[in-house]
């Protein structure tokens, strides 16, 4: 295959990066492997009786064999080829630059993104949103706490796509992920909020009275922190908000205001404002 410059776009990811297989004549989108064209087949000619049977016989064998050869160069290229591989991994250690993450994970993702190639489940997707899926994988089995969210956002690809390929990596490689948990989350907000210790510190304290209340089972541990931590922000009189709460935490501001409305209720807030 070579780079062609073109003024195509790929009708299924609008990627513009086409090369082109000067064996079979086809330009292929490097980012999905899709097909875009093929050769120019050349002018029908005319036959009658025998001829028109056996000729139509061996245009839909040609045919066919084609089809055949393109699904299996379509395998390979999933399985094996090193420039899809070479292209994932320099996706990967971008994103890690950009979201300041370990070389640990680089390595992980990558291992990841190998087993889904090797099991042909790229075709399912595109390159980009399985390197975005792979990696949140990899700093879910890690217990960093990324959100989906910022990760798309880091991505080319949208955070439904990604989300996405994020379950057929799970239902498929059977992955073993930890479950994110409030507590780990909130020192996280705090910090990337510019609050103070006290707000932490007041954050866990609520969290660990709701949590023995059995409030924080099956609820989302994102919007429990951010709702946590919210709360705790408006006992110190400290300034925060939701909108940006909810943005750092990946959740929506429904979300916070829900779960806000369920800690005022279930626990005694002049407690807190004493301390």
């Amino acid at each position: 295959m070579e780079d062609r410059k073109t003024d195509l776009y790929c009708p299924r990811c609008g990627s513009s990066k086409i090369v082109f297989d000067k064996e079979t004549g086809e330009k292929v989108c490097s980012n999905c492997g899709f097909v875009i064209g093929e050769m120019v087949k050349p002018p029908k000619k005319n036959f009658s009786g025998d001829e028109r049977t056996v000729a139509s016989q061996t245009k839909f064998a040609s045919e066919n064999m084609k089809r055949l050869m393109r699904i299996d160069k379509r395998l390979r290229t999933e399985k094996e080829d090193k420039y899809v591989l070479r292209l994932a991994s320099a996706e990967i250690d971008r994103l890690v630059q950009e979201l300041h993450l370990p070389s640990l994970i680089s390595e992980r993702a990558d291992q990841i993104y190998r087993r889904a190639q090797e099991e042909g489940l790229i075709s399912r997707g595109t390159i980009h949103g399985f390197v975005a899926a792979s990696l949140y994988a990899a700093c879910r089995e890690s217990g960093l706490p990324r959100s989906l969210k910022r990760i798309s956002e880091a991505s080319t690809e949208d955070l439904k796509e990604v989300s996405r390929t994020y379950r057929i990596l799970l239902t498929e490689l059977g992955l073993d992920v930890q479950i994110d948990k409030p507590s780990k989350l909130i020192p996280r907000l705090v910090s990337e909020s510019g609050l103070t210790m006290k707000t932490e510190r007041l954050s866990l304290r609520i969290l660990e009275e709701v949590d023995e209340l059995g409030y924080t089972t099956g609820k989302n541990p994102r919007g429990m922190a951010a709702a946590v931590v919210y709360l705790a922000c408006k006992l110190n009189d400290e300034k925060c908000t939701q909108e940006d709460l909810a943005d750092r935490a990946g959740v929506s501001g429904v979300t916070i205001r829900k779960r806000l409305r369920d800690l005022e209720r279930l626990i005694n807030l002049e407690k807190y404002s004493e301390l």
